[in-house]
């Protein structure tokens, strides 16, 4: 684990996913607790990876709303390309679900109108979030829950790095069009959907290009 990048002084791995690894860091300017995420040293000289890592900061900085987690800052540090966010003292949606299989009503009821409202903020905005999954969903052990990780997200002012007739997400809480490149809002409610339903069943959905 490196021990800095730019002002951050890292001091915990938090997670690795297909873009980067994320760490708790501290600002050392001011002190403050953050997220910070460092692209793969495989994809530092990938162009496409760096500029989604870049792109996921510009579309984020737009969004303010209480459910869509903050991207703070980002960077280049000496090659090492990374990601600043607030720091969420909680666990994913994924964790509580591989935890405790399925969720109340009451629970999902409340999870799903903080994630629809997050995605009608983004929405609003020409956001499309496109890989929304219980892994992607942060929840605060404050009771706040937080869509995060905008990487595969598309503006719709902004040419989409994934040409028609590609794909990117999570392929079993994908909608069909989305195989094809053709995502929209309604993509996103399609996964939401997902989620409700495995929340409420403990059953995960299966990937169909269908």
């Amino acid at each position: 684990m490196p021990d800095q990048v730019g002002p951050y002084r890292l001091f915990q791995r938090l997670g690795t996913g297909g873009m980067g690894t994320a760490y708790r860091a501290e600002d050392t300017r001011d002190g403050r607790i953050v997220a910070v995420k460092i692209l793969h040293p495989h994809l530092v000289d990938d162009e496409e990876a760096v500029l989604r890592l870049q792109r996921e900061a510009q579309i984020a900085r737009r969004l303010d709303h209480p459910n869509i987690a903050r991207v703070l800052d980002a960077g280049d540090d000496a090659g090492q390309h990374y990601l600043v966010m607030e720091y969420v003292d909680g666990e994913t949606l994924q964790d509580l679900l591989n935890r405790e299989l399925r969720l109340p009503e009451s629970e999902t009821h409340r999870l799903i109108l903080a994630i629809a409202a997050a995605l009608q903020a983004a929405n609003a905005q020409g956001v499309i979030h496109r890989d929304i999954k219980p892994g992607n969903i942060l929840l605060a052990r404050d009771g706040r829950v937080l869509v995060s990780d905008f990487g595969v997200a598309r503006q719709a002012d902004y040419s989409t790095m994934t040409a028609r007739g590609g794909f990117v997400g999570t392929p079993p809480y994908a909608a069909p069009e989305v195989f094809g490149g053709a995502a929209d809002t309604r993509s996103d409610l399609y996964a939401l959907g997902l989620v409700a339903i495995q929340a409420l069943t403990g059953v995960a959905p299966a990937a169909s290009a269908g």
